[in-house]
């Protein structure tokens, strides 16, 4: 009897709590529902992300996964060595995404070219559209019957980024173009190869190539007389190259083989390692401080996991039939505790790298900026090293751990993030010892009771012990000690009735809110720098990246978009513009939810004169 008023008792108390807590703090429960990314097949040959990481899907086909990620910024993977057809894409009018081909240090073989059209060539890849954006790095694509390698066209511009990366066809003596793009950067240690008399390049437009690989092949400018639109830095070339494409400050120079390589001047050589050790500087130190970074995440996302099982706890654990109450009181307080210390841990580690990263920004700053001045003032070029992105990359060192204030108000995610999670422990906090409390006057009020009636039933067996006369009077006092019972029954019912009187506000029914396009950008600042421009805007609430457009005529005629890519950042440098034009620039902020993107209204146009 004394067991099983006791499981009685811990039911009754967990009801209590159920009461108490579901009305008094259920909408402080911030982690429940996470989304969750898909992931990796290696079996698979492809893999698609998008540009948040999320996995797209996993396919055999290089034209399935080019289909899946059309409408993303995505990233498609190679998992393993293989063979295949190849792909071509005809993308619909205003569709410009960026498809980021990482090989992963594995070889493709195209076997058989693919088409977009009855009378288009048969390409390994191919896209055609109002826009391509396409990058390929780390690996090695095999060409075979196919009548050009990489297509990639638009209405407006088509673009080709090609970085430690290897485009072979010189086994097919049916590809008579291995690249074919408005804009070609071969950078990196790249090779494109071609049989002799073929075409290794065709561009028409602003291209560099910066390699320690080989070109093998003809390099042809479908504008013959442009050809000053290609520059030159480094490689090893079968087919000699213009001399109106070499970079200022470098030479061809013949090789024993036959072949033709390009080398800085002996003038131009000192510079050139001075830029490559400030290049080397910058990307060491943005190496590290992506480390910190995601060392950073890993210990946000723990604290995150920390509070979310106090609230766990707190939240279902205790609402459970035939709970350990004690047990869920328990782990919550474990949970709390290791969060304060998880919040202390990452406090100290923002205030460190904040220090180092601020002091390493400002250096490397002005170290960007005595180079930029260094090479203005020089008369050659200064190569495919673009130390702008140097720069920029400074600046953002800074910034990316310390407090980040634009008009006051704190956009560093990394202090937002825990100033959240803080806030949410503290609230865990404050229901941990409401539900201590609770639960420790409710079992002593339980335990006396018990102990009270046990006592009496003690009493009634000795008196049955003593004589079978007694009978009639120790039946009346189990008849009063059941009174007693229901008397105190009725009381906690009572109790019960007052705490749900006391928390009689409904709990409200979670909706699910529609998806709301982001706001406006507002506060569009220009500022002129020497041939560039940085523009800077107020974030956009909700933003997962922007869109900035410019052009030198006020109806963006030939307008030009780049993409900044986290809707945390809210400042961007357009370089490579020309000196004393005025520019018209407009923000838009663009809000990406499970796969699709929501753009908001275009910002009132500014314009700038560049220096």
């Amino acid at each position: 009897m004394k067991e099983d008023s006791m499981k009685s008792g811990k039911k009754w108390l967990a009801g209590i709590l159920s009461i108490v807590m579901t009305m008094a703090f259920m909408p402080m429960y911030a982690f429940a529902g996470e989304a969750s990314s898909g992931s990796a097949d290696t079996d698979a040959v492809w893999t698609v992300e998008d540009s948040e990481g999320f996995i797209l899907g996993n396919y055999n086909e290089l034209q399935d996964a080019m289909e899946s990620g059309r409408e993303y910024d995505s990233t498609i993977i190679l998992n393993r060595d293989a063979s295949g057809k190849g792909a071509a894409l005809a993308l619909s009018y205003g569709d410009s995404p960026y498809f980021n081909f990482d090989f992963n240090g594995n070889t493709y073989t195209v076997t058989d070219g693919a088409t977009y059209g009855a009378e288009s060539e048969r390409a390994a890849i191919c896209l055609q559209g109002d826009e391509g954006h396409v990058t390929f790095k780390n690996g090695t694509l095999k060409i075979q019957n196919c009548e050009v390698g990489i297509h990639i066209e638009g209405a407006c511009t088509g673009d080709a980024k090609i970085t430690n990366f290897n485009i072979d066809a010189s086994g097919s003596s049916d590809c008579a173009n291995a690249v074919i793009a408005e804009q070609i950067a071969i950078n990196g240690n790249s090779s494109v190869k071609v049989q002799p008399g073929n075409n290794a390049i065709q561009f028409w437009s602003d291209s560099t190539i910066d390699t320690a690989g080989t070109i093998q092949g003809k390099i042809v400018n479908k504008d013959e007389e442009n050809y000053y639109s290609l520059r030159i830095y480094n490689g090893l070339f079968t087919e000699k190259p213009k001399d109106e494409c070499i970079a200022n400050g470098y030479a061809i120079k013949t090789e024993n083989d036959g072949t033709f390589s390009v080398i800085p001047t002996e003038e131009w050589a000192p510079m050139i390692a001075k830029i490559k050790a400030l290049q080397k500087e910058v990307t060491e130190a943005e190496h590290a401080m992506e480390s910190d970074q995601k060392e950073m995440d890993d210990n946000m996302k723990q604290l995150e996991t920390s509070v979310g099982a106090a609230e766990k706890a707190l939240n279902d654990d205790i609402f459970e039939e035939d709970v350990d109450i004690n047990k869920a009181i328990s782990d919550a307080e474990k949970s709390i505790q290791e969060s304060k210390v998880q919040v202390k841990n990452i406090q100290a580690l923002l205030e460190q790298k904040g220090t180092e990263y601020s002091e390493k920004g400002k250096e490397l700053y002005s170290k960007c900026e005595e180079l930029i001045e260094e090479l203005n003032e020089s008369e050659y070029d200064s190569g495919n090293y673009n130390i702008y992105e140097l720069e920029s990359v400074a600046e953002n060192m800074q910034t990316v751990f310390s407090s980040d204030k634009y008009e006051e108000e704190e956009y560093n995610p990394y202090l937002i993030e825990l100033e959240e999670l803080n806030t949410n422990l503290n609230k865990a906090e404050v229901k941990l010892g409401k539900a201590k409390e609770l639960s420790n006057n409710v079992n002593k009020e339980l335990e006396d009771t018990l102990n009270a009636a046990n006592k009496e039933l003690d009493a009634a067996k000795d008196s049955l012990n003593k004589a079978n006369k007694e009978l009639e009077e120790l039946n009346k006092k189990v008849d009063t000690l059941q009174n007693s019972l229901k008397e105190t029954q009725d009381k906690l019912k009572k109790t019960e009735e007052q705490l749900k009187n006391q928390n009689n506000k409904p709990t409200p029914s979670p909706t699910v809110a529609p998806v709301k396009k982001p706001g406006q950008v507002k506060g569009l600042k220009l500022k002129a720098g020497k041939k560039k421009v940085t523009v800077t805007y107020k974030k956009v609430s909700g933003a997962t990246s922007y869109k900035v457009t410019y052009s030198t005529s006020k109806k963006f005629k030939k307008a030009k978009t780049v993409t900044v890519k986290s809707g945390k950042t809210v400042k961007k440098t357009i370089s490579k513009l020309k000196s004393k034009k005025t520019y018209y620039v407009k923000v838009c902020a663009v809000k990406k939810v499970k796969g699709k993107s929501y753009t908001g209204k275009w910002s009132a146009v500014k314009k700038v004169k560049v220096k």
